[in-house]
């Protein structure tokens, strides 16, 4: 992670561990055998909506996981994200890319960030989040393959919790 966060200009430790945390937590969420992987699923509206009603912790414990799942979907769905901008059938990429900022500078922000020392990681992360999402882009181009955006979100239904899924 810090090799590709480098070439674009990024280079922060903390940061490329902070990012590799998030990306193994994803790739370690799997549905259990007998759960409904659709009930893993929601939208970005949904959770922007608990977030105005939440108390204080729940808050930051809501806009950094809604930050990090749209930093994982625009990093490693990209493709996915823009064939289903064309098909009409969700959000594209630059809506993705402006909801993780917005969640990521709000997490920055909160007393809880700085509690536990993700203020300056949260900043970094809202202010480049396009940069690091075309790193995370890079890397994935590099060692993964997940197949046409057509199939990914077979993948993705078998692996992880995501935004904007419910209708795949």
């Amino acid at each position: 992670m810090h090799h590709v966060l480098k070439e674009v200009d990024l280079e922060d430790h903390e940061l490329a561990d902070y990012v590799a945390s998030v990306l193994t937590q994803f790739v370690r969420q799997q549905p259990g055998a007998n759960s409904n992987a659709r009930e893993a699923f929601f939208y970005a509206v949904d959770v922007l909506g608990e977030i105005e009603c939440a108390d204080f912790h729940n808050r930051f414990y809501l806009v950094s996981s809604l930050g990090n799942s749209a930093l994982i979907l625009t990093g490693v769905f990209p493709d996915h994200i823009e064939y289903r901008a064309k098909m009409k059938a969700a959000p594209n990429l630059n809506y993705y890319e402006s909801i993780g900022s917005a969640q990521f500078h709000a997490a920055s922000s909160h007393n809880l960030a700085q509690t536990y020392h993700l203020d300056r990681i949260y900043s970094t992360l809202s202010n480049s989040f396009s940069s690091v999402r075309s790193a995370l882009n890079e890397m994935k181009e590099r060692l993964i393959f997940l197949g046409s955006p057509h199939t990914a979100c077979s993948f993705e239904l078998n692996n992880a919790t995501l935004l904007d899924f419910e209708s795949c």
